[in-house]
């Protein structure tokens, strides 16, 4: 339950000086899981349903704060709207990001349970699904071809899940 024993040194700076970054992944055993293929799948669907549960809460509370502040709203309720959207959108990313179904990140998990029929490609696909992570950023990076197109699935989500409880209030 302590963020700080998830903060990877490398991830951190490389979040801050290339803008993106991770955290150390958190173990566990599948062999004291009760149910081990159902277990492993709630594990993985928990990062993200988190992320995209905070989003829908910020959004809610963002419509209701901006809906009953008046039209004069002093300056620190304009730094309130702005850094309220950005962890919309920060949540919505990390929800869309962590679905990736490659290693290290949550996705992997939902999609490599059905790949341990087949031993082989299970274990290239946990070796070497970093590397092939890595290698779709750089890709993304030099060629400016986007090979994860993540920020419109964000985007959509972020502004209709906006949208939808600001017309509630309307």
């Amino acid at each position: 339950m302590n963020p700080f024993k998830h903060i990877d040194a490398l991830g951190f700076i490389m979040l801050l000086v290339a803008g993106f970054g991770w955290a150390k992944p958190v173990e566990f055993n599948e062999s004291n899981l009760k149910n081990p293929k159902k277990d492993v799948i709630k594990i993985a669907i928990a990062g993200p349903v988190s992320n995209a549960l905070t989003a829908i809460l910020l959004s809610a509370l963002y419509a209701v704060t901006y809906f009953y502040s008046s039209e004069n709203y002093s300056n620190g309720m304009q730094i309130l709207f702005i850094v309220m959207r950005y962890a919309i959108y920060i949540n919505w990313g990390l929800f869309v990001f962590n679905l990736i179904p490659l290693p290290p990140l949550d996705g992997s998990h939902l999609l490599l349970n059905y790949f341990k029929k087949f031993p082989a490609l299970y274990e290239g696909f946990y070796k070497y699904g970093s590397y092939i992570f890595f290698g779709l950023i750089l890709i993304t990076m030099v060629s400016k071809i986007n090979l994860l197109p993540i920020w419109p699935v964000v985007q959509f989500l972020g502004d209709n899940v906006l949208s939808f409880f600001s017309n509630l209030l309307a």
